[in-house]
């Protein structure tokens, strides 16, 4: 004779499964903003379209996730369902991921981003000022935003007397192609590029 058990309730998450839940969903939140917005999100800060505080948020995504992971591995060590060796191990592991997606010296993206007001004299001003140390500074921000008549001004820094400034300007210079659609040599001359 065959038992028959009456239908039951359809079976209820439990406590680790919710979690795992939220977990998942964060996890791809986190996973699609990391991989797929990371450049544009820097390309909006840089133009000032967002503020410096946006470079966190994939960090900040991932950072959820990693905290609902090390929830989840504790409710299945506590229920002796994982071993905490590994769990401890994979929460390492996701601090280390973690530290890769944090954002760069805020001073970077505050130097290359474009002031509010449109105005670019102010970095001219510094290419051009007396203290070799603000010169060369103002080279790497004028590399970092590639500006053209910026870097007609690098390019003279490039016989500047003091030898910091020369560096500075050879770096800027070597990011990409310059003004004159010329790619820089590593003796500091150039080769024009072919059209």
């Amino acid at each position: 004779m065959k038992v028959v058990r009456p239908m039951s309730q359809p079976p209820r998450l439990t406590q680790a499964s919710r979690v795992r839940v939220v977990l998942y969903v964060a996890l791809a939140v986190s996973a699609v903003t990391a991989l797929l917005g990371m450049e544009e999100l820097e390309s909006l800060v840089r133009d000032g379209l967002l503020p410096l505080g946006a470079r966190w948020l994939p960090a900040v995504m991932f950072a959820v996730a990693l905290a609902l992971y090390a929830v989840d591995r504790v409710l299945l060590v506590r229920n002796r369902h994982y071993p905490s060796g590994k769990a401890f191990l994979q929460v390492a592991g996701g601090m280390a991921l973690f530290t890769a997606l944090l954002p760069g010296p805020a001073s970077t993206t505050a130097l290359v981003r474009m002031p509010a007001d449109g105005k670019e004299d102010t970095l001219l001003e510094l290419l051009r000022h007396q203290d070799p140390r603000v010169r060369a500074l103002a080279c790497e921000v004028a590399g970092a935003r590639g500006n053209a008549q910026h870097m007609r001004v690098v390019e003279q820094l490039l016989k500047d007397p003091a030898p910091a400034v020369q560096q500075a300007a050879r770096v800027a210079v070597q990011r990409g192609v310059n003004v004159n659609g010329a790619t820089p040599r590593q003796d500091g001359g150039q080769e024009r590029a072919v059209p």
